[in-house]
């Protein structure tokens, strides 16, 4: 956010074209705000936005951010959502968030302390979705760090009472898989976006990209009885289909640091490696071949027409010589027609010439 002003921007510009005025929408892992933020002014003062954050030094920076801004339409939630009630106690952050260590507090999992004893706690409330009452709801969007499956297993009645379009994180094939199957459980038709982090048109227009080409992969539920109109807005243009595990591998290699963060740690990665080849590796081999075939090509041409630079070079000279010879001919030439038209008239001046006259 300081060195762009902005997060997910272009996701979020997805997302902007599946939300209504007026509509309500679910922040599920609301972090610190800047998709609650964003979607609030995408409703408007009409809609609402339920925002949760079970973390409790990071909710009161999200509970800041909304009070600052001035936004009614937003009410954030203190718990985690889950399969059913439970509570956990996880690590605190709050000792993270004073030390000066780099922490991806945005990445962080809920799962219950190892040493309790060892590190501050707190405690955090879970809750199914199915426990909330929603008179509207029309998008859910879940970043819960791998808890995606648990939150829709909660969601079951929500679901199919409102059918709504959701779009949720997707970090790893395992827990996209299990995300694929509970959408089509839904009767809901399942696309996959793939978005850089670093937008180019960021807001502080910063041109330095310390992203490099990550991106940020997630599936999106429609429910079928809204295609039509969706795609008839041209809502879902950019999205791919995600009709098989397949598809969703396709889906994830596509966002580059996949291999190097989920592969890499993956059982097989000792025996393998990351080094196989890929579809886009064997295109720029096929591409280097074409070059150096194209390349070759040049060569042979450029060393004909050099050849045949020479020869005209030779007939250059050749004809050089030729009317050199020819110029010299000619001044020969002029040159006897100078003393013979002097000598004839030297004669005739003799012959007219009066006698006695010199």
């Amino acid at each position: 956010m300081r060195l762009y002003g902005e997060w997910a921007q272009l996701e979020l510009e997805k997302l902007a074209r599946l939300l209504p005025a007026g509509g309500t929408v679910l922040d599920i892992g609301a972090f610190v705000g800047s998709h609650t933020l964003a979607f609030a002014r995408m409703v408007g003062p009409q809609g609402q936005v339920h925002s949760f954050e079970p973390r409790s030094a990071i909710r009161q920076l999200l509970q800041s951010n909304v009070d600052r801004n001035g936004l009614s339409q937003v009410r954030v939630h203190g718990c985690a959502l889950g399969r059913s009630e439970a509570t956990l106690e996880i690590p605190s952050v709050a000792a993270s968030i004073s030390s000066e260590r780099a922490v991806n507090f945005g990445g962080l999992a809920l799962r219950e302390a190892e040493d309790k004893e060892a590190q501050p706690v707190e405690r955090v409330a879970i809750r199914p979705l199915d426990s909330f009452a929603f008179e509207q709801l029309d998008l859910i969007k879940i970043d819960a760090e791998g808890m995606e499956p648990d939150v829709i297993a909660g969601a079951g009645q929500t679901l199919a009472r409102h059918r709504p379009v959701i779009f949720a994180e997707c970090n790893d094939l395992e827990g996209g898989a299990q995300v694929l199957r509970a959408f089509q459980d839904l009767d809901c038709a399942v696309l996959g976006s793939v978005e850089p982090a670093y937008n180019p048109a960021n807001f502080l227009n910063n041109a330095h990209n310390v992203f490099g080409e990550a991106g940020e992969a997630a599936l999106l539920a429609v429910p079928r009885e809204r295609l039509p109109v969706l795609h008839a807005h041209g809502s879902l243009q950019g999205l791919a289909p995600i009709e098989s595990i397949d598809a969703l591998a396709l889906l994830m290699l596509h966002k580059a640091q996949y291999p190097f963060e989920v592969l890499a740690a993956s059982s097989a990665a000792g025996t393998l490696g990351l080094r196989y080849a890929s579809p886009l590796s064997r295109m720029m081999e096929e591409e280097v071949r074409k070059g150096r075939a194209e390349l070759a090509a040049c060569s042979e041409h450029a060393q004909a027409t050099a050849a045949r630079l020479g020869n005209t070079e030779a007939l250059l000279s050749m004809t050089e010589a030729r009317l050199k010879q020819e110029e010299q001919r000619a001044l020969a030439a002029e040159s006897y027609r100078s003393s013979s038209l002097r000598w004839w008239l030297g004669r005739l001046r003799r012959r007219i010439s009066p006698a006695g006259r010199p």
